[in-house]
């Protein structure tokens, strides 16, 4: 008997010893104890099964998503999110006017919501003043055409997912003028050859180009930005965006890009520097030009234009503007994408996990194929393929076309050049067109202005 109960008393120990064993290897949430691994919560599981409020700022109307394209995809994106995830409450605030300058405000007081959109010139101040979340380990930039640079900082963060990405060097031109003026369809493969055909229309009283430069930039990112890209190279672009210090704004190949660009001037409507680019556009439909030169919103904007203008939109082509060498490789997509989205940085847990998925719909493909559809660009990479466009206007295919085809490209200055490098560069092409600066003292200015800047970096 006393062997039975000390029998008894050893299988005792082992089975409690057994129970420790077993729960020390028990997970914390098991236990009813703090999992590390669901960032703080005690009861485990997925953020989409709980009830999740998302405070977001950004500056999409109502009114915007009736007429632009990228507005109406941005509304038909959060309506998505909405259906997969009705765990999500997503609280908008709307700011139609000085978007940008309240969100600095919002930022100064370190007090952005947990979503909220910011340019690419406010990167240093958004991504250096610590303020959005560093999301480089949950995003995959080989889907973005720039692969997310315009979100990249100096230390290597990725601190958004944009979602305009703009071509700007394009002619929108009218076919059946370019038929009655060279007998061809083909549209011209040089600079000179484009200028020359004013010859044909100034006679007729019709401009070769309709444009509108009231907002300075226009004529830059049509005109002047591909030519420094030819005559100066890549590198010397990159270098004057890092302000390396490498090349100088007042060199041989700059000044001849500016005197070249400038060959616009007596080839636009007189009023090109206090005409806004719609009213230019507008001109150009009613027939007043033979072409207009912007960025893919005009496509969207000509095609409104579609009824009291129809044989102007029916013939109207897209094409890069030329080169002044017609070569292939010295043509290249003046290209910006510059409007993001990003994440507190004070946003953690399953909240954050809920805001990544929220900017990764926002940046989605799917986002991109609703643009394409309708003739218009998004920073992700789509196959066309996938994209049927044989019902969409002949300047539709043109412009997808071109913007699909792999063309060489270069970042827009008016973009990716620091704030006040580029404010005066607007402002002394304007004069140069204008006739009150030559492109000798434009470029000794800018680079005054340039070296005071890379003063600054040091």
């Amino acid at each position: 008997m006393r062997k039975l109960k000390k029998l008894l008393a050893i299988l005792l120990t082992a089975s409690m010893v057994l129970g420790i064993c077993a729960c020390s290897n028990s997970s914390p949430s098991d236990m009813g104890q703090e999992d590390p691994s669901t960032d703080g919560t005690l009861d485990g599981g997925s953020w989409e099964d709980k009830e999740i409020t998302i405070t977001m700022m950004h500056a999409i109307t109502e009114e915007s998503e009736k007429s632009v394209v990228t507005s109406a995809a941005f509304r038909q994106m959060i309506n998505e999110f909405k259906e997969e995830h009705p765990n999500i409450t997503i609280d908008e605030t709307i700011i139609s006017d000085g978007y940008d300058t309240t969100m600095l405000q919002y930022a100064a007081a370190d007090d952005l919501p947990m979503v909220f959109r910011f340019l690419y010139a406010n990167l240093d101040t958004i991504a250096g003043g610590g303020l959005a979340a560093d999301i480089r380990e949950d995003v995959e930039p080989d889907m973005y055409i720039d692969k997310l640079e315009s979100c990249t900082y100096k230390d290597g963060g990725i601190y958004g997912l944009n979602m305009k990405l703009t071509d700007y060097n394009l002619v929108y031109y009218n076919e059946a003028m370019l038929k009655e003026a060279t007998g061809s369809d083909e549209f011209p493969k040089t600079w000179e050859e484009y200028l020359a055909l004013d010859q044909y229309f100034d006679p007729q009283g019709v401009d070769l180009i309709a444009l509108g430069n009231e907002g300075k930039w226009f004529a830059v990112v049509a005109f002047l930005n591909p030519l420094i890209r030819e005559f100066c190279g890549d590198e010397f672009l990159e270098a004057m965006i890092a302000g390396t210090g490498e090349y100088s704004w007042n060199c041989e190949e700059f000044v001849r890009a500016v005197e070249e660009a400038a060959k616009v001037a007596p080839v636009c409507n007189a009023d090109f520097n206090s005409l806004d680019d719609i009213s230019s556009i507008g001109d150009y439909c009613a027939g007043k030009s033979f072409s207009t030169c912007y960025g893919g919103w005009v496509t969207s904007t000509i095609g409104l234009y579609a009824e009291e203008c129809p044989d102007v939109v029916n013939n109207t082509r897209v094409a890069l503007v030329p080169s002044y060498g017609g070569k292939e490789e010295d043509s290249a997509v003046v290209f910006a994408s510059t409007e993001a989205y990003g994440i507190s940085s004070k946003v953690t847990g399953d909240e954050y996990e809920a805001c990544l998925a929220l900017i990764q719909k926002l940046a989605s493909k799917d986002y991109a194929i609703y643009n394409a559809e309708r003739g218009n660009t998004a920073p992700a990479v789509v196959d066309m393929n996938a994209v049927d466009l044989s019902d969409a206007l002949p300047m539709v295919q043109d412009f997808m076309e071109i913007h699909n085809a792999g063309h060489n490209t270069v970042k827009s200055v008016f973009t990716y050049l620091p704030t006040a490098i580029n404010d005066q560069l607007l402002s002394d092409f304007q004069l140069v067109l204008a006739g009150s600066m030559t492109a000798e003292e434009m470029a000794k200015d800018l680079q005054s202005y340039q070296e005071t800047y890379e003063s600054s970096l040091k």
